[in-house]
């Protein structure tokens, strides 16, 4: 009996396919005569021209087809395969490409498989295997296949594994802007005074590890990240990618949306598959709360609501290790099915004074070394920056360091120059209070992105303000 295959596998996992199999033949366009593979290729006497089923008819066993699926299944192949799957032969014959599409009339006659993803504990012992133990390596080829894996470790040879991890890092991220796929550069500061923030990507690293895989732990959904423009919440999004040292895909709702019938939700698959495929990877979507403003899911309003049903499906059914970060300013503006759809909400608020001193340090380090002021005026500083956004004060920063420059002081920032830099501006917390309390106000069950402040820069509240709250 026929027995037609149509397998989805990466050119460099045939190989292997081909080793599980019982001395198959093998074609492909470049070979005019067909292979045979036996541990070693050998070819046969058969030669094959362009039209490869007509040519293998009297041959049983296993067959490998590769490079027929290239232009997708046209009228006259598929008529091919049902007439062969009909003639009853002895043969099991596999068509394999990287992607396949079958026509619903196909289905009867074939069946559509693909090719198995690694997991995490089978490309660890890979590593092993070749004497490779290096976290960073591991972690840098989660998301690869076996063949495409050995292939880079022969490409670099002489590296150390340190270098190695770095070589593969940068294919993956090649790969991905090969496939047309936006990916945001590295930050240029940490996320600092987010210490809640980084347990939970001390939990997500932990849980990449192929033990957390064989403990049957699946890998958490993601977060959704609450708070005024300019807290830090793209930045950190950012920051977990590089940490982990997973790429980051952009997504940009606005961008999925297209007037042609059928575009959008096919902007929108290609994304999702492109993350899948990625895996593991961050997918972040800034400002979500915009996608979900007009897409009421309680009734039909068009395109939004179908872009929105097929993100929540995914994001309940998706198996693959793709982490969400969703970044919103205000988390009553999205429907609550779509807030299940996360292990957690977090709050994002102004930062307390201690995190605005490493807010602060971070930023000037990347201008000059840091300043040995002493704390009184470190308490000024940070209490003229009480009302101030973590961008906020970057850019401050950014602007005492282009002052200093151009009146000959270049790399050298004094507190005066951030004093006044702060009265050139108004923050928005004071330009637009009753904003930032509304997002506070919605987000009052949601967990704080930091815990209280006991650094030395805490003020403590006044005596009488404590009264009046009954403490």
């Amino acid at each position: 009996m026929t027995q037609i295959i149509l397998y989805q596998i990466p050119t460099s996992e045939i190989e292997f396919l081909l080793r599980q199999l019982q001395s198959p033949y093998y074609w492909n366009p470049a070979h005019p005569y067909l292979m045979r593979w036996e541990g070693h290729w050998t070819q046969t006497d058969l030669r094959v021209e362009a039209d490869p089923l007509d040519r293998i008819a009297a041959l049983t066993g296993e067959i490998v087809l590769e490079g027929l699926l290239e232009q997708g299944l046209s009228t006259r192949l598929c008529h091919q395969l049902i007439n062969t799957f009909r003639a009853n032969r002895s043969q099991t014959l596999y068509l394999v490409g990287e992607r396949i599409h079958c026509p619903e009339n196909l289905f009867p006659f074939v069946q559509v498989q693909d090719w198995p993803r690694p997991d995490s504990v089978a490309l660890s012992q890979f590593l092993q295997a070749r004497g490779l133990h290096s976290e960073a390596l591991y972690r840098a080829v989660l998301g690869l296949y076996c063949g495409e894996l050995a292939n880079l470790l022969s490409r670099h040879a002489g590296l150390n594994e340190d270098r190695l991890a770095e070589a593969i890092t940068h294919y993956k991220i090649s790969k991905l802007q090969g496939r047309g796929i936006t990916l945001v550069p590295q930050p240029d500061c940490r996320a600092v005074g987010m210490d809640i923030l980084d347990s939970l990507l001390s939990e997500i690293s932990d849980l990449l590890k192929p033990e957390a895989f064989a403990a049957g732990l699946p890998f958490p959904r993601g977060v959704i990240l609450i708070g005024p423009p300019g807290t830090g919440k793209s930045l950190f999004a950012k920051n977990t990618a590089a940490r982990l040292g997973l790429p980051l895909l952009c997504a940009d709702w606005t961008g999925l949306i297209s007037p042609l019938p059928g575009e959008s939700e096919a902007n929108l698959r290609a994304l999702l598959h492109a993350a899948e495929v990625s895996a593991p990877c961050v997918l972040f979507w800034d400002d979500y709360d915009k996608a979900f403003a007009s897409a009421d899911l309680s009734r039909d309003t068009g395109i939004e609501k179908k872009l929105a049903g097929m993100l929540l499906t995914w994001l309940q059914e998706r198996t693959a290790s793709v982490y969400t970060i969703v970044t919103l300013n205000r988390i009553n503006q999205i429907p609550p099915e779509l807030r299940r759809r996360f292990d957690r909400t977090i709050f994002v608020d102004l930062p307390h004074e201690g995190a605005r001193y490493e807010i602060f340090c971070t930023h000037l380090e990347k201008y000059c070394e840091l300043p040995d002021w002493s704390d009184r005026d470190w308490k000024i500083l940070i209490s003229e920056y009480g009302e101030c956004t973590p961008d906020e004060i970057g850019k401050a920063v950014y602007l005492a360091a282009v002052r200093s420059y151009r009146q000959g002081r270049p790399r050298h920032i004094t507190v005066e120059d951030l004093l006044y830099q702060r009265k050139q501006f108004t923050p928005a917390n004071i330009a637009n209070p009753g904003q930032i309390q509304s997002i506070r106000n919605h987000s009052k069950f949601a967990l704080k992105a930091s815990s209280e402040d006991r650094s030395r820069w805490r003020v403590e509240p006044d005596p009488l303000f404590k009264t009046m709250l009954g403490r």
